[in-house]
């Protein structure tokens, strides 16, 4: 690995702010809910953020380990998943005590409490495909059932739950969301995976629009 970025505590640490440093020689692009796990206590980025090149700043985070502030090492290493949309929305726009109520609620369903109640074992069966990869097969397939026109201009996904809109995620550009897709679908799974059907039908394009 070329270790072009590197996550750290801040000194002295601080549960909401990380210092970030891109090596690279082109700007980084963070997604906002991108799990981070180490440190003094696991955590996922708090808000889309672009990181120029060369350049070493301090970003916004939310925890999602309520219960440690301890480590062995002050740095951070990609859990290589997002966290699902309800926490997404939580870190977007509510507070920290909202992130770590909905990361209990998550584990409580998913039966992955643990004695720090991290959302990290969440995290793991999400980026091993063991968390719903026969439903992504199944997106992946739909999505190459569109016209290949359709296809390269697509910059991203609208998802309804249950009939209802939960979520939508919208880029600047195609590229940019085709390297996003994959994640994206599999923190929609995440979150899908605990929510019961009661055969409502899918939202209309009004309904998408309305929302």
């Amino acid at each position: 690995p070329r270790k072009l970025v590197a996550i750290k505590e801040v000194d002295g640490g601080s549960v909401n702010n990380l210092t970030l440093t891109n090596k690279a020689n082109q700007p980084l692009f963070l997604l906002a809910g991108e799990v981070i796990i180490g440190g003094k206590q696991d955590r996922i980025i708090g808000s889309n953020t672009i990181i120029p090149a060369k350049t070493t700043q301090t970003v916004p985070v939310f925890c999602v380990e309520h219960g440690r502030w301890t480590g062995t090492t002050n740095e951070f290493t990609t859990a290589k998943a997002l966290a699902h949309g309800r926490l997404r929305g939580h870190a977007s726009f509510d507070t920290q005590q909202d992130v770590w109520n909905e990361v209990a609620e998550k584990n409580q369903e998913r039966k992955t409490t643990s004695s720090s109640d991290t959302y990290r074992k969440v995290a793991q069966e999400q980026a091993s495909g063991a968390l719903g990869g026969k439903w992504e097969k199944q997106v992946d397939a739909a999505l190459a059932r569109l016209p290949d026109a359709d296809r390269k201009n697509l910059i991203g996904f609208a998802v309804a739950l249950d009939g209802k809109v939960a979520t939508i995620d919208r880029f600047s550009s195609p590229a940019l969301f085709a390297k996003l897709q994959g994640k994206l679908v599999r923190s929609y799974i995440t979150e899908a995976v605990d929510v019961k059907s009661t055969g409502k039908k899918p939202p209309t394009a009004a309904d998408v629009k309305s929302f």
